[in-house]
């Protein structure tokens, strides 16, 4: 029996709750335990000295109102607990955004990568064979910003022409809607 354990037992033994064999177990390890045999007469002493105090009677309606008061207090928040899935949730999603994130900035900066990677002895070869395609991603990347660019810019400029054509169609409709309302 661990100390720990023993000090659990002694208040049960002292209020008479222990079965025989803990009974037994706890004054085995007492004898034994030289700090335990201390707490033991300490709490035998203790008990003795409340058996030794007059009995007091409690007024009528005592318990009652002592446990209104106990009901009234707030009770305190506990810790939100989530399940083994909702962890292992959090431990995927938190993977992924770390993932993610790694990933958007070894793309951002693939030409420093790239080019660490190839003075590298270590991967020198590989990054080498990876420089061609990687300068023909940032090409292609380049032109595709240019079409996005002209797209952007001539979808501006027919909004820019119809302007005037969409306020005043809007103004009509609106003219419209006004004057079927006051017909009604």
């Amino acid at each position: 029996m661990t100390c720990e354990k023993a000090e659990q037992w002694m208040m049960r033994y002292m209020d008479g709750t222990l079965t025989e064999a803990q009974a037994e177990a706890l004054a085995d390890h007492v004898e034994t335990c030289k700090q335990c045999k201390e707490a033991f007469l300490a709490y035998d002493q203790m008990m003795e000295s409340f058996a030794a105090l007059p009995q007091v009677v409690a007024p009528e309606g005592l318990e009652e109102a002592v446990m209104l008061q106990i009901q009234a207090i707030p009770a305190p928040q506990r810790a939100v607990r989530y399940s083994k899935k909702d962890r292992l949730k959090f431990w995927f999603g938190g993977a992924f955004a770390l993932l993610f994130g790694l990933g958007a900035w070894l793309v951002s900066n693939q030409e420093q990568v790239l080019t660490y990677l190839a003075n590298n002895e270590a991967t020198g070869q590989y990054a080498k064979a990876l420089l061609p395609v990687a300068q023909m991603m940032h090409s292609q990347r380049n032109e595709l910003l240019v079409v996005i660019e002209q797209v952007l810019m001539r979808a501006d400029a027919i909004l820019t022409a119809l302007a005037g054509p969409l306020l005043l169609a809007i103004l009509g409709l609106c003219v419209v809607q006004v004057m079927r309302l006051r017909r009604k």
